[in-house]
């Protein structure tokens, strides 16, 4: 298994309906997927239609079509050296997040996020990276029902005498492993839309 350091980072989050969501996506710049201000992006910052499955907290899953880079371009260390590899969405057959980490707020209130995934591709080969790239943070997914926004971060509030708030839980360390029921914790790529729009297309 490969190791990747990836930027981590803290967003400030707030309350609406039952998943707390940003209030200033400030996210950090992560190699091939950012251009300098003020220069036009070059083709592989593209973001390109991808089909995947999100699979949330809840067990539940949603279909849909969202917007990934062409190529996505990481850091990655092996045997002491640092490697720069590009990938294609389709090359990806799952993301899935392991583990998150905490960040105490105001009073009883903790702030969740990634602190390491797993990404395996069609190949079967899998890297562990930290953290979870900016573009996977806040997913905008076009379903057959609509469009929607999920997030891979979230919150909750914990009390010593009835546990967490958003789940049926009294384990001070149910987040360590499990997020909300309405956070994505993984993703399966299914293809790219073909030019009839009505098929996939895998590498």
């Amino acid at each position: 298994m490969v190791r990747y350091v990836i930027l981590l980072f803290t967003l400030p989050l707030v309350s609406i309906a039952a998943v707390r969501y940003p209030v200033s996506p400030a996210e950090p710049k992560v190699a091939g997927n950012e251009s300098p201000v003020g220069k036009k992006k070059s083709p592989q910052t593209q973001n390109i239609p991808v089909h995947v499955s999100l699979k949330l907290g809840s067990g539940d899953e949603i279909q849909g079509t969202i917007a990934m880079p062409e190529n996505i371009t990481f850091s990655h260390q092996k045997n002491g050296l640092t490697y720069s590899k590009t990938i294609r969405p389709t090359q990806l057959k799952k993301i899935r997040i392991n583990e998150y980490r905490s960040r105490r707020g105001s009073g009883n209130f903790w702030e969740f996020e990634p602190e390491t995934t797993t990404l395996i591709t069609q190949d079967d080969r899998d890297f562990t990276i930290t953290g979870i790239f900016p573009f996977l943070r806040k997913i905008v997914i076009d379903t057959p029902d609509g469009t929607t926004t999920v997030f891979t971060f979230f919150a909750d509030s914990w009390d010593d005498k009835t546990g967490w708030s958003e789940v049926a839980s009294k384990d001070r360390h149910y987040h360590r492993k499990n997020p909300h029921p309405q956070a994505v914790k993984e993703i399966t790529i299914l293809g790219t839309p073909s030019a009839a729009g009505d098929k996939t297309e895998e590498d």
